[in-house]
C-alpha cells in the first residue's frame, strides 16, 4: 500500500494529475477486472458493483447526453473534477447502468465499442 501511495505521489508532483489516486484506483481496478486472471485471483467480481466509472471528457458527454443536460455540470476537465461534480456524475452513471443491468464500471466500454462500431460503418472517402 505505501510503494501505491508513494507511486501516486509521484504522478501527481511528477505529472499534475489532481486527485490521482483515486483516477488511477478507478483505472486500475476496472482493468483488473477486465483481466479475467486477476479477477479470479482477488475475487473482484465481490467489488464490481461499487466500482466507479472512469470519468473522462468522453464519458461526461455521453453522460449528459444520458441525462438530457440536466442535472449535470460543464465538464471541467479531468485535472478540475472534484468529489462534489464526480458524485452528480457518478449518480448518472449509476442510473444509465442499472437500466442496461451492467455494472456503472462497464458503460465506458459500452460507449467505445458503439463508436468504434459506428466508425467501421462510416463509409471512408477513396
Amino acid at each position: 500500500m505505501r510503494r501505491l501511495a508513494r507511486f501516486e505521489e509521484h504522478c501527481q508532483s511528477t505529472l499534475g494529475i489532481g486527485d490521482s489516486r483515486a483516477r488511477f484506483s478507478t483505472y486500475f481496478l476496472r482493468d483488473s477486472l477486465h483481466t479475467s486472471y486477476l479477477a479470479q485471483a482477488f475475487h473482484l467480481v465481490r467489488v464490481e458493483q461499487f466500482l466507479e466509472l472512469p470519468l473522462d471528457s468522453i464519458t461526461a458527454k455521453q453522460l449528459r447526453q444520458v441525462a438530457g443536460g440536466v442535472g449535470l455540470p460543464r465538464w471541467p476537465g479531468v485535472q478540475h473534477v472534484t468529489q462534489p461534480i464526480s458524485a452528480r456524475f457518478q449518480a448518472v452513471a449509476t442510473r444509465e447502468a442499472e437500466s442496461r443491468g451492467i455494472a456503472r464500471v462497464h458503460l465506458d466500454a459500452v460507449w467505445w465499442s458503439v463508436s468504434r462500431d459506428a466508425d467501421a460503418l462510416t463509409p471512408k472517402a477513396p
